[in-house]
């Protein structure tokens, strides 16, 4: 008679427990949604954050394609000039899209060439002395993160600087 009074009590408890919150004895859904809440941030951070090395491999890769296809241009050059000699008097066609190329390809080889006297200019192993490598590595290494962006070129209508009143491109 114990067991079955106390059984009673229980199951009267249970219920009154159910009908102030349905959801009391749901463990695994309470859970369930902490750990979603838990989770969340981290999922919008990954999803918001960048590689941080795709973009420069995909700049080197498409350096790379560039001067593959500006090689390939020179032998098919090469090649065109044996058959010009035989197709000597007749008209040449050249389209613009490959028209826009080459010019595309002549400003890269441009900018190439720019970027490279700028680095040979810059090459600190051609300096020879040692405080100017300390200073290099203190105050324009990229790697170290203080590079200082290149100032910006002055134009050429300016002539208010001092000196230059009179005096024209020459």
């Amino acid at each position: 008679a114990d067991k079955k009074r106390s059984a009673v009590k229980v199951q009267q408890i249970y219920e009154a427990a159910l009908a102030e919150d349905p959801t009391v004895f749901d463990y695994d859904g309470v859970y369930d949604a902490m750990q979603s809440e838990r989770a969340q941030p981290r999922q919008a951070e990954k999803i918001a954050r960048q590689s941080r090395y795709i973009a420069q491999l995909k700049t080197q890769a498409d350096d790379r394609k560039r001067e593959e296809d500006i090689r390939f241009e020179r032998r098919l050059l090469k090649d065109r000039v044996v058959e010009d000699a035989q197709f000597e008097g007749k008209e040449k066609f050249v389209t613009g899209a490959y028209r826009r190329k080459l010019e595309e390809d002549q400003k890269w080889a441009a900018s190439q060439e720019a970027k490279d006297a700028a680095d040979e200019k810059n090459d600190v192993r051609k300096v020879g002395h040692m405080a100017n490598f300390y200073s290099n590595l203190l105050t324009k290494n990229v790697a170290m993160g203080t590079a200082k962006p290149a100032p910006a070129p002055a134009s050429s209508t300016d002539t208010s600087a001092p000196g230059l009143e009179g005096e024209g491109p020459a």
